[in-house]
């Protein structure tokens, strides 16, 4: 597929954005660049690019929070985090498959976007901690060839109630195992990469690095609220681009 340089511009500039959020905030900002390329991308390569740069987002802030993650609540998110990501894959592979099903899938993802942007997560009431993180696991596991599954897993470490270096550590680890299982989809979509492909991998991990060392020079000197509510009014836009451009002027005919 062929990308102009406002593609590359965009893409670029949310992994830049959104890993600088994600260290300031504690998360949102695997959001923020996977809304980014579901505009812009073929869904196809939105999931396995999502999982490659999300993966390096993961790694840097690993690297800054490894002594702080909680590995008892990984090893308890795995056990049915696997098995579930197994069956997302199977319905991945379906759907880009089915061309007809592509504005419906913008249009879906539209609408999680705008839910999880607006709506206040839900509270996870059990304090026990293997099957709160054993439900975090099916819960992101189910979904997590289709979309950003990262809000998902936040109420279920709030639940937790880890202070906030131990909740970026674990979230980000968690989040690397997330990631790491989209990788593999690559191998279905061979015809479908190009070079440009391959220079946008290189250049979006390089943002992502910045914006994460970037974040945490900056962490705690600027407001969280401030970096929140400029991510929601970047997901809206999006959303609505997603909903209105790719799914209802498609399904409609218009041109």
């Amino acid at each position: 597929m062929g990308l102009g340089i406002g593609s590359f511009i965009i893409l670029v500039g949310s992994c830049l954005v959104g890993s600088a959020v994600s260290v300031v905030a504690g998360f949102g900002g695997g959001l923020l660049f996977f809304a980014a390329m579901a505009a812009v991308l073929d869904f196809a390569l939105v999931i396995p690019l999502h999982g490659t740069i999300g993966a390096s987002a993961n790694i840097f802030r690993i690297s800054l929070f490894w002594k702080h993650i909680d590995r008892s609540a990984s090893k308890s998110f795995l056990v049915t985090f696997l098995p579930c990501a197994l069956l997302s894959t199977v319905a991945w592979y379906f759907l880009i498959e089915t061309e007809a099903a592509q504005p419906y899938i913008k249009m879906a993802i539209a609408v999680c976007l705008i839910v999880f942007t607006l709506m206040p997560n839900f509270e996870i009431k059990s304090k026990n901690r293997f099957k709160v993180m054993a439900g975090a696991g099916v819960a992101t596991g189910l979904p997590v060839m289709l979309f950003n599954v990262g809000p998902l897993l936040v109420p279920f470490l709030v639940a937790l109630d880890l202070k906030k270096d131990s909740f970026i550590g674990t979230f980000a680890f968690i989040g690397l195992i997330i990631t790491l299982s989209k990788i593999p989809l690559f191998l279905f979509i061979l015809d479908r990469l190009s070079w440009e492909i391959g220079l946008l991998i290189v250049l979006m991990i390089a943002a992502v690095g910045i914006g994460t060392y970037a974040g945490k020079a900056i962490s705690g000197q600027v407001s969280e609220n401030l970096f929140r509510a400029l991510v929601k009014i970047i997901l809206i836009a999006i959303s609505l681009k997603l909903l209105l451009w790719d799914g209802v002027r498609v399904l409609a005919g218009w041109h």
